[in-house]
């Protein structure tokens, strides 16, 4: 192959050559600028961080429970005789619901009694003619086997009489009877015949943070509200406080009762939970902006080293407390002295220059409030 043939190859070698220099080139050159770019001075907006007297308190969600709850069931099969209840209605303990027809078991617990109690006189005598030796050994302790046999039958049969009428367990009311259940229909053991719920007091289960653990103590008031209705700052107590702080979501659960003398609270309610813990006299606070989080981590952004409007990011981990009003209460992380980034975060990194391009007081960033509401970050659990 002569020159003027392989020229062409030639040239499309080096196109190709130059295509993938170029290439190359060009994205380290990308490379660079991202590196420029990520480490270049980012301007942000800081807030310095406020420190003064806070009214805490603790605001949470809360479920309504029964203070009791079951589902009467029957204890033996047999066919339903009378009904002594309405749905909804009201019920003191030991009031009977239903009764079965007890005929024939009222008439076999007689023909027991009857006849334990003809064994009790044969027992007796036996026992008499062996104090004077004149039966066996044997021929007492089979006349005290059947008599204890035959009392024992006697009372199995008492027992099921007394089942046969199914009574109310506890004070409370009831809810609406099984459809099945009616006079004279035929039902098996353990058929559920209607509910009962004892709701005088309440219950309410909430969640708080861990962090709170030493502020809550069993007979401590709180406050119930339920959206919707007239039931608006009702008076309650703390019953117990939870042994042990969830560490998955370091929440701890808090049950507390509330009175309901007129049944307006139901069971399976979402009700809102004021908790009044104390008062800080020097509580840090920065605007809710300045906080981020990533999973159960709160964190802020410090600007440290500051000198002419130029300092450095420090990504640093919080906890949090109370909110007031687009105002975050800090109980651990932060000085009253630290000034918190409010504005520029978006591809803000921890060591990052950055320049201040404004600075906004506190006041300024979220409106005043006398009182401060503890941030709830994980709703209540059944």
């Amino acid at each position: 192959m002569d020159q003027k043939q392989l020229r062409p190859y030639l040239y499309t070698i080096v196109g190709v050559l130059g295509v993938v220099i170029l290439g190359v080139f060009m994205r380290q050159c990308s490379k660079k600028s991202d590196v420029e770019s990520h480490d270049r001075v980012k301007y942000v907006e800081v807030t310095p961080v406020k420190s003064g007297q806070l009214l805490r308190k603790i605001n949470a969600i809360g479920k309504l429970a029964a203070n009791q709850s079951v589902v009467v069931k029957t204890e033996m099969p047999g066919r339903v005789a009378k009904i002594h209840f309405k749905d909804g209605q009201a019920v003191k303990q030991g009031d009977p619901l239903i009764e079965f027809d007890s005929e024939q078991l009222r008439l076999e617990a007689e023909q027991a009694r009857s006849k334990a109690a003809q064994y009790s006189l044969l027992y007796q005598r036996s026992s008499e003619l062996f104090q004077k030796k004149l039966i066996s050994s044997s021929e007492f302790e089979k006349a005290k086997a059947e008599f204890e046999q035959t009392r024992a039958q006697s009372a199995e049969k008492d027992l099921l009489v007394r089942k046969s009428i199914i009574r109310a367990p506890f004070e409370g009311v009831l809810g609406i009877r099984e459809k099945d259940i009616s006079p004279g229909a035929y039902v098996n053991q353990n058929h559920e015949i209607v509910s009962l719920v004892d709701i005088d007091p309440m219950l309410v289960d909430f969640n708080v943070s861990g962090a709170y653990t030493a502020s809550l103590k069993e007979g401590q008031e709180i406050q119930i509200s339920v959206d919707g209705t007239a039931l608006d700052g009702l008076s309650a107590k703390i019953d117990a406080v939870d042994a042990r702080v969830d560490e998955a979501g370091n929440t701890l659960r808090v049950r507390g009762s509330v009175p309901n003398t007129n049944g307006a609270l139901k069971p399976g309610m979402f009700a809102k939970v004021l908790v009044v813990i104390g008062e800080v006299s020097n509580a840090i606070q920065v605007p809710e902006g300045a906080v981020e989080r990533n999973g159960n981590q709160s964190y802020v952004y410090r600007v440290t080293k500051i000198q002419s409007n130029v300092g450095y990011a420090a990504l640093t981990p919080v906890v949090i407390g109370t909110r007031q009003n687009g105002m975050v209460e800090i109980m651990k992380g932060l000085e009253p002295k630290d000034v918190v980034v409010t504005g520029g975060h978006t591809g803000l990194h921890d060591g990052q220059e950055v320049r201040i391009q404004k600075t906004v007081a506190a006041e300024d960033v979220a409106p005043k409030s006398e009182v401060a509401d503890v941030a709830s970050e994980v709703p209540s659990q059944e």
